[in-house]
């Protein structure tokens, strides 16, 4: 038996832990749960310094940082795309033990709380931590498909071998940018090796 022993703070256990996406994990991994902030996470290591004052927006840089967000019961760690977490729903409750009904209780998006609350002086905070209040698949508005990540689906795969065998340094603006071609990918078949990733989830938060 070994004598030898390594310890290893939650800290480290957490910033270690899978990359698992919050917006499109599990419902019984979000509803109801508490989370914490953990860390701000980009593709550019070098940059780690700065990841807690974000100042100017660099295109590349910017749409690529995530948080990092930690269940304070589970310990699970997800991560959700700055976009994507500045457009979730706050549900504005009156009370803390007021519940969330959908179409009754007002809401508002974490991008519009945060433009009230922040001044030149006084820069915005992303939310320390939240509950969730409510989750649900995801549906294309008009068409009623179920959204899904778009790695899913084949034609989206397809279209980026497409093009980077024409520049294998191509960016993905031009696919992403193709605004009828990735609105009519919901409609498409997902690839058989994806049909267990969880749908898309629209989220509803609470401070």
């Amino acid at each position: 038996m070994s004598k030898v022993k390594v310890t290893i703070s939650l800290e480290i256990l957490n910033a270690l832990a899978p990359q698992k996406g919050m917006l499109n994990a599990s419902s019984d991994d979000l509803l109801n749960q508490e989370f914490e902030l953990h860390s701000l996470v980009a593709p550019d290591t070098s940059k780690k310094a700065s990841m807690t004052d974000l100042k100017t927006f660099d295109k590349d840089d910017t749409q690529l940082i995530k948080a990092r967000y930690v269940n304070t019961k589970t310990k699970k760690a997800f991560l959700i795309p700055l976009r994507g977490l500045l457009n979730l729903d706050i549900a504005q409750l009156g009370a803390k033990a007021e519940k969330f009904v959908e179409g009754t209780t007002p809401t508002a998006k974490v991008h519009e709380h945060l433009l009230e609350k922040a001044t030149a002086a006084l820069p915005g905070e992303l939310p320390a931590s939240f509950t969730v209040v409510a989750v649900k698949d995801r549906e294309q508005i008009g068409t009623g498909y179920i959204m899904y990540p778009h790695y899913c689906y084949q034609e989206f795969t397809d279209a980026i071998d497409a093009l980077r065998a024409v520049d294998k340094e191509a960016t993905l603006d031009s696919i992403y940018n193709d605004y009828t071609f990735m609105q009519g990918l919901y409609a498409k078949e997902r690839k058989p090796s994806h049909v267990g990733v969880e749908a898309t989830k629209s989220i509803v938060i609470a401070f």
